[in-house]
């Protein structure tokens, strides 16, 4: 004969009280954002070839974070993926930790790897073309309080290979425009 296992009455939560620690659970979960701040944007400001081998390029790229808040940001690091003609041909890291004073913008250097294989598929199209579409697509970490948020970003422009000024659509934060 097989007992089924029981839990004492002093040790068991009523229903009200586990319904009320859900609901507590997800309105923190919710809470994790950067409150009332606007999220940063990321603008690709320069690009410049460190090195290359036969499988992968190194790159700087340059990338201006602007701040549209009445207080400070703490930017503790980005990670984003550079997509040349619709393909993802790298990714771009920064473990540097800065402070974007209030109202005003700094630049973060990211090292970006390219995948050269990648690209190399689509260099025939991408000269043929007179413009080419780019975006840096990822995540930078703010720092609020005592812990750290991940705002998704993205920003999408356009490279006139014919010698014109390049054009840069606006940025947007997790998907929106």
């Amino acid at each position: 004969m097989q007992r089924a296992w029981s839990v004492p009455e002093s040790v068991r939560v009523p229903q009200r009280a586990r319904v009320a620690m859900v609901v507590a659970l997800a309105v923190s979960a919710a809470c994790v954002s950067l409150g009332q701040l606007a999220p940063p944007d990321l603008h690709l400001v320069d690009l410049a070839f460190v090195e290359a081998t036969l499988f992968e390029s190194t790159l700087t790229a340059t990338v201006r974070v602007d701040n549209d808040n009445p207080e400070p940001l703490v930017i503790d690091g980005a990670m984003v993926r550079l997509v040349v003609g619709g393909l993802s041909v790298g990714k771009g890291r920064s473990d540097a930790c800065v402070e974007v004073p209030r109202l005003s913008s700094e630049t973060i250097p990211l090292t970006v790897h390219l995948n050269n294989v990648r690209l190399a598929t689509r260099l025939h199209a991408l000269f043929q073309e007179e413009v080419v579409d780019y975006a840096l697509e990822g995540t930078v970490y703010v720092l609020s309080g005592a812990r750290t948020v991940r705002v998704p970003i993205s920003q999408a422009g356009r490279l006139d290979l014919r010698g014109e000024k390049p054009e840069a659509t606006r940025p947007s934060v997790g998907g929106r425009s």
